[in-house]
């Protein structure tokens, strides 16, 4: 799952995602993808989120998905500065942060680091 108030960004991550062979929905609005992190029903196994949304910030969505989903993994999509201040704190959770701008090599160590840690 991903999401990011700016379409373009979601759709070229969508883009990067499939060429890795994941399969994605992606949202422009954060409330609506909070309310499916919270339909127990759908198959999530990672949330790719922007850091700063308008109205709800990447720490609300990887706080819900804490809460209500402590299996998915969450990447938060942030410029430098804001990823720095959060990794520690951010991979002792399951969750991770990806610098922006980034590219295919960042996106799949990532992805791939989020998805085998245990």
């Amino acid at each position: 799952m991903l999401a990011d108030a700016q379409e373009d960004a979601l759709e070229t991550v969508a883009f990067m995602l499939k060429g890795f062979g994941h399969e994605c929905v992606f949202f422009v609005n954060p409330k609506i993808a909070l309310d499916v992190i919270g339909d127990l029903n759908l198959e999530i196994d990672f949330v790719i989120t922007d850091y700063s949304m308008l109205g709800i910030f990447g720490l609300d969505i990887r706080q819900f998905s804490a809460k209500h989903r402590s299996n998915v993994r969450v990447i938060l999509a942030a410029g430098y500065s804001e990823c720095t201040a959060q990794d520690e704190h951010l991979s002792k959770r399951r969750h991770y942060c990806l610098n922006k701008p980034f590219g295919f090599s960042e996106l799949k160590k990532n992805l791939n680091t989020a998805l085998t840690e245990h």
